[in-house]
């Protein structure tokens, strides 16, 4: 008698326990493959960062072959001063022309419609007007801020306007080694010799940067005597404050168009954050683990490690300090 085939042959397939080990294997394999994928991501954003940056700093050595000196800024005035940011006065050097000759600079300063930052441009305002290669690929801040409280200055000039929606930057023109504000950010490291940058009467210009918040002082190539591979000319701020809790802790001013929005000073260690929403009180940072970038007044761009001495960050973000730097 034959036997039955279905009992002389074994069941093929995975058992439970077999299965089970299987999708052990993958989801160890997936817990270590991550990390290294997102690594190669930042990676590749910070590439991508770096390289707006280095756009950036062509862009003001070809406006100063131009003009024979670097960009600056207009700044505010109570009563609506037209206030006009070093960033939107290099729109023609930064591939961004076609923008710039619809821009009417004969509007009164301001934010609403009608006034200069206000005004309509294809259906947006200017103020709200997005530009991606101000923006850092690895900063999740939005591309247009809320309750921006740079574009506030520009309504009454001291920063009560009642919020306005502004397009940021993730980079900003270094004013050098001064006070970020009127004295009034308790967490500002403010070093001996330092000075207040509201009086430009009262600055040293052995302290200043390659930008300023207002015109009363130009930089061209010879103020930079300290060298402009020595000099950082732009700098990252991610408007961070009380570090990078994002979003509740993202500081709500940084605007591209606004003349406070576009600058800011090196006094702060790299990636310290601050303490309110107050422009002034930022300084360099970053979302890139260890450090942030800047373009050197060179044209070329770097990373800088967030433990950068004092010292050398005082060398690195004057322009007439007479410091020797050392490699960092």
């Amino acid at each position: 008698m034959k036997r039955d085939d279905r009992y002389s042959k074994r069941k093929k397939g995975f058992t439970l326990i077999e299965l089970l080990v299987v999708i052990a294997i993958i989801a160890i394999l997936v817990a270590l493959l991550l990390p290294a994928v997102q690594q190669a991501r930042e990676a590749a954003r910070r590439s991508s960062c770096k390289n707006n940056l280095k756009q950036l700093g062509l862009a003001i050595h070809n406006y100063h072959d131009t003009f024979s000196m670097f960009p600056i800024n207009t700044g505010w005035r109570n009563g609506g001063g037209r206030s006009k940011s070093w960033i939107l006065s290099t729109l023609p050097q930064m591939e961004q022309g076609a923008l710039y000759k619809k821009i009417n600079f004969r509007l009164r300063g301001g934010v609403q419609n009608g006034n200069f930052l206000g005004q309509v441009i294809d259906g947006q305002q200017l103020k709200r007007i997005v530009i991606t290669p101000l923006i850092c690929p690895s900063s999740p801040t939005p591309a247009i801020l809320p309750n921006n409280q740079a574009l506030d200055y520009d309504i009454d000039g001291g920063g009560n306007g009642g919020g306005q929606n502004g397009a940021k930057t993730d980079y900003v023109g270094n004013m050098g080694y001064i006070h970020t504000g009127w004295k009034d950010c308790p967490e500002i490291y403010n070093p001996p010799n330092a000075n207040n940058w509201v009086s430009p009467d009262e600055v040293s210009h052995s302290l200043l940067g390659v930008f300023y918040w207002t015109g009363k002082f130009t930089c061209r190539i010879r103020d930079i005597t300290d060298g402009t591979a020595n000099t950082v000319a732009i700098m990252e701020n991610h408007n961070w404050r009380r570090g990078r809790g994002f979003p509740a802790e993202f500081n709500k001013t940084g605007t591209w168009a606004s003349a406070i929005g576009g600058i800011d000073a090196g006094t702060k260690g790299i990636n310290s954050g601050a303490r309110n929403n107050d422009t002034r009180c930022t300084s360099w940072s970053s979302t890139h683990d260890g450090g942030a970038q800047c373009a050197l007044a060179d044209g070329s761009a770097r990373f800088v490690n967030e433990s950068l001495s004092a010292v050398i960050q005082r060398g690195i973000v004057t322009r007439a300090g007479g410091e020797i730097t050392n490699e960092y």
